[in-house]
């Protein structure tokens, strides 16, 4: 038993004149043939697994030791790219269990971030609780830089979707 994270990465992308959220996941689109509905399977490449420390910084969820936090789930946002609603409504109709929904931008996770390490040069914070967020700020950054329609985007254009489970 444990809770993992379903973690997706979005940008905001002008389509037909007005601003949408896409994925910029590498996405397999695999059939599933041993699957009774024969549905195909897809499959995201950010996938992160059991980081208890990352998921109460993110969303204080499983914050046991009360570590600082960015946000309580915010729910599923309304304006969801179709690959991870996608994604979502598939594992819902199957009968999993997602819990604590949320989203967070590139500049929120920043802002966190040197909030934190603010904090520990007074030496009123642990270091993880900004640490942890160095891998994820760096992948959104690299997304950011090398898709090239998000060039000149703001940090408020790209973001994480996630979830949890509990199995």
């Amino acid at each position: 038993m444990g809770c993992d994270i379903h973690l997706f990465i979005e940008g905001k992308k002008s389509l037909y004149g007005e601003k949408r959220w896409v994925s910029l996941d590498k996405w397999t689109y695999s059939p599933n043939y041993a699957a009774e509905t024969f549905e195909p399977e897809i499959n995201c490449e950010h996938v992160y697994s059991r980081n208890y420390y990352l998921f109460a910084v993110l969303a204080n969820v499983l914050n046991e030791d009360k570590t600082k936090y960015i946000s309580n789930p915010k729910g599923i946002p309304p304006n969801l790219s179709k690959l991870v609603k996608r994604k979502l409504y598939i594992h819902r109709d199957n009968g999993d269990s997602y819990h604590s929904h949320s989203w967070l931008t590139l500049g929120e996770l920043k802002k966190f971030k040197n909030k934190m390490e603010t904090l520990i040069d007074t030496d009123k914070t642990d270091e993880f609780q900004f640490i942890v967020l160095n891998p994820l700020i760096s992948i959104l950054e690299n997304k950011k830089n090398n898709v090239p329609w998000m060039y000149d985007s703001g940090d408020s254009d790209i973001r994480i979707v996630f979830w949890f489970d509990s199995h």
